[in-house]
């Protein structure tokens, strides 16, 4: 299912970019942001595999909307 294998994708990305945390502040944004936005994409990942495993579509919306913010504050912060 590609919903499960993007999702496995995102953990095992979290466990990547973990090693990779900005040394230097990047526009008053280090570590501490790097390390939030991680978080919060491993958190909907987790909560994903929570609403497929409940067929929940509701909660897999919300769960696909933390992912999408974690990912999108991070590119905005350190791209």
């Amino acid at each position: 299912d590609l919903i499960l294998r993007s999702t496995y994708y995102n953990i095992a990305m979290y466990e990547i970019t973990k090693a990779y945390v900005p040394e230097k502040v990047k526009a008053g944004k280090g570590a501490k942001d790097w390390n939030k936005h991680n978080a919060e994409i491993m958190e909907g990942s987790n909560e994903v595999l929570a609403a497929v495993r409940a067929n929940d579509p509701v909660a897999l919306k919300k769960a696909m909307a933390k992912i999408g913010g974690g990912c999108n504050e991070c590119h905005t912060d350190f791209r």
